[in-house]
């Protein structure tokens, strides 16, 4: 990283120089760079970095919190599972009581229907 770093500063050193020397050529101004001027961009850079580092903190942050709670999803879901099985055997007879209670309840309308008849 700091061999990177120190040819960065090399290359910016030179093309300053450079587009300084432009500058003087076209409009006849000269531009002067100083030691303050590197070391603002040292700051800069240094502070660029800074915020990078946070917004791929602040994303890791947000995979992990996204996979965490798919993995609480999936627990859920599989206990959900294991109560769903152990509860068919119920739903099943559930539905066969429902079904003989609708037949006896058809009998009952019938029976009720001839005694309506019978009292007009």
């Amino acid at each position: 990283m700091k061999d990177c770093f120190s040819e960065m500063c090399v290359e910016i050193h030179v093309s300053v120089t450079d587009m300084a020397e432009r500058f003087y050529s076209e409009l006849r101004r000269r531009y002067y760079t100083t030691p303050t001027s590197y070391l603002e961009l040292i700051n800069l850079y240094l502070a660029m970095l800074g915020e990078k580092r946070q917004q791929l903190v602040a994303a890791r942050d947000r995979v992990k919190n996204g996979l965490t709670k798919l993995l609480e999803t999936n627990v859920l879901v599989d206990k959900m599972k294991i109560d769903l099985s152990a509860l068919e055997p119920v739903l099943k007879q559930k539905s066969i009581d429902v079904n003989a209670l609708m037949g006896k309840l058809a009998v009952d309308q019938e029976s009720a229907d001839m005694v309506g008849i019978e009292w007009s």
